[in-house]
C-alpha cells in the first residue's frame, strides 16, 4: 500500500469516526435553535462569560480545548478535527429543556459509565454555570432528573458476573460530598471570605454565584 492509499484510508476512517460521533447526539440537535438569532446571540454571550471566568482562574487553560467546547455549546456541531467530548462533558454543554431529555440521555449510556456521568453532571454543570444565573435552570433540570432519592443506594447487575453494585455511588460518599460542597458554598458566599479565597487559590467570587446545593437542599 503506497502513501497515497494510506492517507486516503486514514481520511476515510476519520470521516467514519466523525459521523459515528455526531450520530451519538444528532437526536438532540433541534435543541440548538441556530435559526433563532436572539437565541444564538444569548448562547454566545453565555459562553463568553463561562470561558472568560475559566481563563481567569484556570492556570492550565488551553485555548483550543475551550474553542472546541464552545463550538459544541453554541452550535452542537463539532468540526471533524475537534476532540471527542465525552458524555459527562456533553451533558453540561447541551441546552436541555426538560427532565425527560436528560433521563433519556443518561439511560442511553452503558450502565458501567453511568456512575461517572451521574457523579460529574450536577456538580460540574453547576460549577460551569455558577456565574450565569440565566442558564442555571439547566442545573435545576439535572437535579430533578438525577439527584433524587431513587438514585441513592440504587443497585443493578454489572460486569460479566452480573453482580449487583451501586449504579451511582455509595450513599455515605454522596452525603459526605454534598456536605463538603454545601459548606464551601456558604463560606464562599460570605464577603469576609472572598479575599482569602482569592489570595489562596485565585478564585474570584462576587457573591452572585450559585450552586446546586441551593436547589437540592431538601
Amino acid at each position: 500500500m503506497d502513501a497515497a492509499q494510506r492517507a486516503a484510508n486514514t481520511k476515510q476512517h476519520r470521516q467514519q469516526e466523525y459521523e459515528k460521533y455526531c450520530s451519538s447526539f444528532s437526536h438532540y440537535l433541534p435543541l440548538w435553535k441556530v435559526d433563532d438569532k436572539e437565541w444564538v446571540a444569548q448562547r454566545k454571550q453565555t459562553w463568553n462569560a463561562i470561558a472568560d471566568r475559566e481563563k481567569q482562574e484556570d492556570q492550565f487553560f488551553v485555548k483550543t480545548e475551550w474553542e472546541n467546547r464552545g463550538r459544541f455549546f453554541q452550535r452542537g456541531k463539532p468540526r471533524i478535527n475537534d476532540a471527542v467530548l465525552y458524555p459527562d462533558e456533553r451533558i453540561r454543554l447541551t441546552p436541555f429543556d426538560s427532565v425527560d431529555q436528560i433521563l433519556e440521555f443518561y439511560r442511553a449510556e452503558h450502565i458501567s459509565h453511568r456512575g461517572r456521568l451521574h457523579e460529574n453532571a450536577l456538580r460540574m454543570t453547576s460549577y460551569r454555570l455558577r456565574a450565569c444565573p440565566a442558564e442555571f435552570h439547566r442545573v435545576e433540570l439535572i437535579a430533578k432528573a438525577l439527584y433524587n432519592p431513587k438514585w441513592v443506594g440504587c443497585k443493578e447487575p454489572m460486569g460479566i458476573y452480573d453482580r449487583h453494585d451501586y449504579v451511582v455511588t455509595c450513599p455515605r460518599d454522596a452525603v459526605r460530598c454534598y456536605v463538603i460542597d454545601a459548606r464551601r458554598h456558604i463560606r464562599y458566599s460570605e464577603s469576609s471570605s472572598r479575599e482569602e479565597v482569592y489570595r489562596r487559590s485565585k478564585k474570584r467570587f462576587t457573591g452572585q454565584e450559585r450552586s446546586y446545593v441551593e436547589i437540592t437542599i431538601d
